[in-house]
C-alpha cells in the first residue's frame, strides 16, 4: 500500500515527463532512475504525443521574442540583472545544454545523453516549471551514417527545401547542432525576434574532447570529402549559416547576436549587438 501511494505520487508529480523507451536504445528512467525522479522540471520529447499540446500552450502565452543561450565564452557577457530584464520584457528564454548551469530558462533543449547526464548528476535544474525538451536526433546508432536512412533524410530534406515550410513531422528539425532545433522551435511558435547569446562557432571548445582531438568531436574532424559522403556536404557551420540567412531574408526574422564571432559576423543580415547598450543591467525590472 505504501509503495503504491509512493509510485502514484511520483508519477503524478512527473506528469508529461519523459519516461518512454525509444528506438535510440535508452531511457532516462532506466539510465538514471534516482536522479531522473528527483530532478526538477518537466521532461518532454519532441516525438511524444504531448509535444503538439506543448507547442499550443506556448502559443497561447503570446511570445513574440526569444533569447537562445549557447555555451561559448561570450555567454559571460550576460549577467543576472540583464537576464531578468529579458524575462520581464516577455522574452521566451531557451537554454541549450549546459547553459542551464548559469541561467534558469523557460526551456532547456538538449540532444545527447552525455549532456543530460551532467545536468541530472549536478542537479542543475532549479525551476519546477522548466521544460527539459529532448530534440531527438533521428539516428540509428547501430548503423554508420552512410547507411542510416533517418540520418540521411535529414540532410536530404534541407538540401532539397532550404526552408522549414515543408517539414513533414511534428517533431523539431534537429540536425548537426541543437541550435537548429531551437531556431525551428521559434519558427513553429512564429517568434520572429531572436537574440542569440553565447554563440561563437569559431572553435570547437564547446564540443566533447577525445584522446586524439582535444577540442573536437568525431563528426566535426572529418575531411570535407567524408562530410560530403556522410552528410550531403553539410557541416555545422554551413547548415547554421543557411538556416539563419533563410529565416532573415525569406521569413523576415530579426536575429541578433553578442560577442566577437568571426563566423557569425559573416552571416548576411545577422545583427551584432552590445548587451550592455541594448539591455543595460541597471534597467528597472
Amino acid at each position: 500500500m505504501f509503495f503504491r501511494k509512493l509510485l502514484r505520487k511520483l508519477f503524478k508529480r512527473h506528469n508529461y515527463r519523459e519516461f518512454i523507451w525509444n528506438k535510440t536504445g535508452y531511457s532516462l528512467f532506466l539510465q538514471f532512475p534516482i536522479k531522473r525522479l528527483l530532478s526538477k522540471g518537466i521532461f518532454i520529447k519532441d516525438i511524444s504525443p504531448g509535444f503538439p499540446r506543448f507547442i499550443d500552450k506556448l502559443k497561447e502565452k503570446g511570445y513574440n521574442k526569444a533569447v537562445i543561450l549557447g555555451n561559448a565564452a561570450c555567454l559571460n557577457e550576460l549577467d543576472a540583472a540583464t537576464f531578468k530584464t529579458l524575462e520581464t520584457n516577455n522574452f521566451l528564454t531557451i537554454g541549450l545544454n549546459r547553459s542551464i548551469y548559469k541561467f534558469q530558462t523557460d526551456i532547456l533543449t538538449w540532444s545527447d545523453l552525455l549532456t543530460i547526464k551532467d545536468i541530472l548528476y549536478k542537479s542543475a535544474i532549479k525551476r519546477e516549471d522548466c521544460y527539459i525538451l529532448h530534440a531527438l536526433l533521428e539516428r540509428n546508432p547501430k548503423l554508420p551514417t552512410t547507411e542510416d536512412p533517418c540520418f540521411q533524410n535529414l540532410h536530404k530534406y534541407w538540401t532539397e527545401n532550404r526552408n522549414f515550410k515543408n517539414w513533414p513531422k511534428t517533431k523539431l528539425y534537429m540536425f548537426r547542432n541543437v541550435l537548429t532545433a531551437a531556431l525551428f522551435l521559434c519558427y513553429k511558435l512564429n517568434i520572429r525576434e531572436i537574440l542569440l547569446i553565447g554563440f561563437s562557432f569559431d572553435d570547437r571548445q564547446y564540443f566533447y574532447k577525445t584522446k586524439k582531438y582535444k577540442n573536437a568531436t568525431g563528426y566535426e574532424i572529418h575531411s570535407n570529402k567524408k562530410i560530403t559522403t556522410n552528410c550531403g556536404g553539410y557541416d555545422t557551420l554551413k547548415l547554421v549559416k543557411e538556416i539563419v540567412e533563410h529565416l532573415i531574408s525569406d521569413e523576415q526574422f530579426h536575429i541578433s547576436y553578442n560577442g566577437n564571432s568571426e563566423f557569425l559576423s559573416g552571416i548576411h543580415g545577422l545583427d551584432k549587438i552590445n548587451l550592455k547598450e541594448i539591455y543595460p543591467s541597471h534597467m528597472e525590472v
